[in-house]
Formats: structure tokens, sequence, C-alpha cells
């Protein structure tokens, strides 16, 4: 099932004029124009940044709330997993660099099911699991590399940073299952048929995220595509969200796919959505590479764009690596892990 969203709005730039390598150009904010009853969110504080709040960050990657209320952050440069309340005071911390059980060499991506808080090591090719409290529980070694991770019912659905050899083979899939004892079960989801196999991985990079009835959201970082399967691997849904800059960043990254325009190492491109988070009311995208501004919007259960935020930027462009999203609609917070500024900023429509 294909449904594409109804909410648009207009810019004056072609799709070739739109050139981005990684995150380093930004489209010109005044190309921007944003779609009618665009809600204004305003950022009413960030942690850690005062005095006490506890230890500052450096490379903040993985990003996850407990049933708690504590969030998690990791932190790939300084080894450790910082906790804080939703106040953005600081809780504690756990992990040191090291290889043993409970060191880390990389921790990026983190995710907390049934209790246990599971975290991605991209220096170790390791997937390590800690109870709330940050006691280490287990480990094991893995033999991919993922990149975003999910986790329910004692399951690890992490996507794994795909190499063009596996183009045309069956091990060519989006979601790797594992238990907790690290064997991988059924894996699921066809990739994007992208015809430069040496930007194919790129391409098909993917941002997981659990919401209602345990059905896993698959969105596309590089085309407005999101996909709804069950914790089995059907797929339930595919959805083709529309507004006018998504488009462009996706014409240019089809055109990419199709003729290429630098080596697999150093790719051109341009990122739709840089994070998700799933809930209730669907998946929120949130999206720090459109000029002065940073945009949250909301994929429903019908695969339409039904509400729609901005908040303005102090400089140009926002690496973000992590999105919650908290409260009702008349009082909802987002938490963004602020990658570069190394921080959680929250905003707020009031």
């Amino acid at each position: 099932m294909v449904l594409a969203g109804a909410l648009f709005w207009g810019a004056a730039l072609e799709p070739g004029e739109i050139l981005f390598r990684g995150e380093e150009q930004q489209l010109d904010p005044s190309s921007i124009s944003l779609p009618a009853g665009a809600i204004e969110l305003k950022r009413v504080s960030r942690f850690p940044e005062a005095e006490g709040q506890g230890p500052y960050l450096s490379q903040p990657e993985g990003l996850a709330l407990a049933p708690t209320g504590r969030i998690y952050i990791s932190d790939t440069l300084n080894n450790e997993i910082y906790t804080f309340d939703l106040a953005g005071c600081h809780m504690g911390t756990f992990g040191r660099t090291g290889q043993g059980p409970g060191e880390f060499l990389k921790p990026g991506a983190i995710a907390i099911s049934d209790g246990h808080i599971i975290v991605r090591e991209a220096g170790s090719m390791r997937i390590q699991i800690f109870d709330l409290l940050g006691k280490y529980l287990s480990g094991f070694k893995t033999f991919r590399a993922y990149t975003s991770m999910a986790a329910d019912n004692k399951r690890i659905y992490a996507s794994p940073f795909l190499h063009s050899q596996y183009l045309d083979t069956k091990e060519a899939c989006l979601v790797d299952v594992l238990d907790f004892n690290g064997r991988i079960l059924p894996s699921f989801g066809a990739p994007l048929d992208i015809a430069n196999k040496g930007i194919f991985p790129w391409l098909n990079q993917v941002i997981l995220s659990f919401g209602r009835e345990n059905e896993l959201w698959v969105a596309f970082k590089c085309f407005p595509i999101v996909r709804k399967y069950a914790a089995d691997g059907r797929l339930l849904a595919e959805f083709h969200y529309r507004y006018d800059i998504a488009e462009k960043k996706a014409a240019l990254n089809r055109k990419i796919g199709s003729e290429g325009n630098g080596s697999a190492a150093q790719p051109f491109f341009a990122w739709v959505i840089q994070s998700a988070c799933a809930t209730r009311r669907g998946l929120y995208l949130i999206d720090g590479t459109a000029g002065h501004r940073v945009l949250i919007f909301l994929i429903g259960d019908d695969g339409r764009v039904s509400e729609f935020y901005w908040a303005p930027l102090e400089k140009r462009g926002l690496a973000c690596s992590g999105l919650l999203v908290m409260g009702d609609e008349q009082d909802r917070k987002f938490y963004v892990l602020n990658h570069s500024d190394a921080c959680v900023d929250i905003y707020s429509r009031r």
C-alpha cells in the first residue's frame, strides 16, 4: 500500500542547485517557505549547559527514554553513557574507555526495552546490555556494522550498513533481528534499488523506531519514504510523504544513485531526515539541514503529514542524532540531541 502525504511548500531552487557534501553545505534559508499551518517552536532550554547540570558532552550519538522518565545519552568520544531526568539534571554516568565488560569504544546507537539498555559500539563491533542502573549484564560481538537500532520483547532490531556486494544477494536486508545472546534471527526489509553500487550503502541508510502495537517504523534518511513492519518482519505499509524541499533532495539523491558524483568514501548526498521518534500518533521526523531552521513533522498512520513544526536556529544547520517527543498536543515537547553543539535542546510551542 502506497499513500502520499498532502502537505507541500514552495521554493525557488531547482534540484541541481541543492548540492550537499554530507552536511557541510546547507540550503539557502531565503529559498524556504513554510507550509500553511506550520507551528513555530521555541527553544525553552538545553542541557547540559548550566553549572551543576553535570558533565559536558563531547560527541553525543544515541538518545533513548526509559519508562522511568530517565534519558540516556551515549557519547562516542567520552566512551560513556549519561543519564538525565526530563528537566536535564544529571543523574549518573556509567562506562569507561576499554574493551572489557561494561567498557566502551565509540558507543553509538542506544535502545531500551524490557528494563534493559542496549548499546551498540562502533569501535569494537559489539553490542552490550545493561540494566537501567547501568549494571553490565551481557554482551556479544557482531559481524556487521550497524547504524540505527531499536528493541522490543527482548529482540534487537538493527539496521546494517550495507556493502555494495550485498546488492544482488539475499543478505541485502534493511533490518537484522538479534536475540540477547547475539544470534541473528530472520532478517527482513528490501533495500531501495540504487543503480550506483558505490553509493548504495549511503542512500539505503534508515532510522528504526517502535510505535504502538509493536509496529516497527523504518524511515529512509535520503528519501521521503517510511515503512511499517510487524515485529515478525511482515511489511504492513509503505508511505511516500511529500513536501517541496524533501522532494528536491530526493531528486538529487536519485540522480546521484543513477549517475554518481564522486567516490563511495566521500559521497555527495542530501539528508531528507536525520532522526525519528515513533509515538501513538505516528512517526515524528526531524530535519536540521534546512538553512537556519529545524523542521519536525508527523507522519500519521495513514501516511500523511498531519503536524508540521519549525524552529529558528542561531546558526546554519543542525546535526541531529536523536529525537524524543513527549506531552499532549497543547504542551508537546521535543527533545533534540544536538550533535553540533553537544547538548540536548528542548523545544516547545509555548
